[in-house]
This record gives structure tokens, C-alpha cells and sequence, in this order.
């Protein structure tokens, strides 16, 4: 599923799986996202931490019960900033 909203949500706490990578090891890797920088997301895999670089990859994660594809390139900012992007878009 696609929605362009789901680049202003909050990761973290949501369950995701990495689609596709430029490093072909992270490719498969899933778990619950336990926290975010401007550049990675790190992602909690059968109890070991495993920071995954948002650029060159495709993520998919569920918000709600739903699958959403995220382009790692378009998420590269801080979550902070992310989320005030989201107050901003919400207000128009």
C-alpha cells in the first residue's frame, strides 16, 4: 500500500522489514523499530539491535494492522523534524 502521509508518522514502536538494501545482509531483517536518527533506523532483530542506513533502502512497515512501502531516501531527516513537517501539514 502507498500513502504519502505514512512519510510524516512516527516510526518508532511499529514493526518493519527491510525489502530491499544496498547491503544484501540487511535485506529480510525485521523487528520492532526502537529508535531513529536522521540516517538510520534501528531495528530491534530476535533481541539484537541492528542499525539499518535509510539510504538505498526500502522498508515495510505496519502502522495500525496495515503494510505500508517506505523509500528510505525520503525519510532521511530527524524524527523531530519529521514530525513537525507533520503538525505543519496537518494545519493546512
Amino acid at each position: 500500500m502507498i500513502n504519502n502521509d505514512i512519510y510524516l508518522q512516527e516510526f518508532i514502536g511499529n514493526y518493519i522489514e527491510v525489502i530491499s538494501s544496498s547491503n544484501n545482509n540487511n535485506i529480510g531483517l525485521h523487528g520492532y523499530v526502537v529508535d531513529e536518527t536522521k540516517n538510520t533506523l534501528i531495528i530491534d532483530h530476535s533481541g539484537k539491535q541492528k542499525v539499518v542506513p535509510k539510504a538505498y533502502s526500502k522498508f515495510r512497515i505496519w502502522i495500525s494492522g496495515n503494510p505500508y512501502d517506505l523509500e528510505g531516501s525520503l525519510i532521511i531527516m530527524k524524527p523531530e523534524d519529521r514530525t513537525k513537517e507533520k503538525r505543519r501539514y496537518l494545519k493546512n
